[in-house]
């Protein structure tokens, strides 16, 4: 089954796991409609903060949240993680300052980041009621906070062998093109067999990240068949997802999240 059912309600388009729902998880991002242009969920210069809100009401309208409260990553590209706690936030700013992750036990918080073409990670550990989300991009990525939240998990009580993951959509290998020095990053990381399924040198040279993370994840305990990896490249998915890479500082951002109702 796919990681992610494409829908659009009240003109507002979406990706939903609809096997996660079953157990009271909302997972999932937001998307475009190919002629509609993209309803902005992130504070900026382009948008008055009233839009952005009312936005994140019909988001939470949408999916049947209620009595919720949003959670923000910061995302500088790290890989600090931090428990979803109001006294952990920066209230001016209403996010985690300096997080990639977030995690918490509590219903009713919707962990949330920021993507277009970063690889967005959801965690469910049944075992100990924590759901997580992670902002990897290749930074990221490389300097393991994959392996981090899994760790962190493991910590507050949570197997790692019974832990689920969705590796959400992300730039592909299709388009994650990129020079020879950039190997240099990963030879540490990866056996030869594993830098063989990770670096494509097919046409182009170029990198799998949702393949990266799914090695680390294995690594740390997680097993291969709890691992849904969407099919999803955002840098291809012209009209459907945001896209750094193919649009550049023009490109929106689309957010992804997940709750456990309350």
């Amino acid at each position: 089954m796919a990681a992610f059912c494409y829908h659009i309600v009240n003109n507002r388009p979406y990706f939903h796991c609809v096997t996660w729902e079953a157990e009271g998880i909302s997972v999932g991002c937001t998307a475009e409609s190919a002629g509609k242009s993209y309803y902005p969920y992130r504070y900026s210069p382009k948008h008055s903060k009233s839009y952005v809100n009312y936005n994140r009401v019909k988001l939470a309208e949408l999916l049947r949240l209620e009595k919720f409260e949003w959670s923000f990553m910061e995302q500088i590209h790290g890989t600090s993680i931090t428990e979803a706690l109001d006294n952990n936030k920066d209230q001016l700013q209403n996010c985690y300052i300096g997080s990639d992750g977030l995690y918490t036990r509590e219903p009713g918080k919707v962990l949330t980041g920021f993507f277009a073409d970063c690889v967005p990670l959801y965690f469910h550990a049944p075992d100990s009621g924590i759901i997580g989300i992670v902002h990897a991009g290749w930074r990221g990525t490389f300097n393991l906070i994959a392996v981090k939240m899994v760790d962190k998990c493991k910590r507050l009580g949570a197997s790692p062998d019974l832990m689920r993951v969705i590796i959400g959509p992300a730039i592909g290998p299709c388009c994650f093109t990129v020079k020879p020095s950039f190997l240099t990053q990963l030879e540490h990381l990866f056996s030869q067999q594993e830098l063989a399924q990770v670096v494509n040198t097919d046409i182009n040279l170029s990198i799998n990240l949702k393949l990266a993370n799914q090695l680390l994840l294995c690594r740390a305990g997680v097993l291969k068949e709890n691992i849904t990896v969407s099919g999803l490249c955002t840098a291809c998915s012209l009209g459907r997802l945001a896209s750094y890479r193919r649009d550049g500082l023009s490109a929106g951002r689309f957010i992804g999240w997940i709750c456990r109702r309350k």
